[in-house]
């Protein structure tokens, strides 16, 4: 299964490896910034504006390790990704902000013993309905 999410991982990135140490954010209405960066890269600060799709990707490795992954990718290039349990915050109070944003498959991730990928918001749909 970890080859999984690391195969989905490399398509996004273009081969960058993955670690089981992931970032933390700080979050607020204008954006999210990390706060503890593995591997020592330095933090970045991302607007939501600048927002182009937000995922929720899962795992058949829970409950003893990470196995629910929230992915969000922005108009930088960047690939922010981090567990649901490292990420103290909750990210999902802010989503409200994307409209559109497709809270019916955040609730089907949760549900999820899989490996699977959701995606819950792009900036290229026109869809309104939350």
């Amino acid at each position: 299964m970890w080859e999984f999410l690391k195969r989905w991982f490399e398509l996004l990135r273009g081969g960058t490896q993955v670690s089981r140490k992931w970032p933390q954010y700080s979050v607020d209405d204008s954006g999210f910034t990390e706060i503890s960066a593995p591997d020592g890269a330095i933090p970045k600060t991302h607007l939501w504006s600048d927002v182009l799709h937000v995922g929720v990707i899962t795992t058949d490795e829970g409950p003893f390790f990470d196995d629910v992954f929230f992915v969000i990718k922005t108009r930088t290039g960047d690939l922010c990704m981090t567990s649901q349990d490292a990420q103290k915050l909750d990210l999902l109070q802010y989503f409200k902000i994307l409209p559109g944003f497709q809270w019916d498959r955040v609730v089907e991730a949760m549900g999820s013993a899989d490996n699977a990928i959701f995606p819950c918001w792009d900036s290229t749909w026109t869809s309104t309905a939350a």
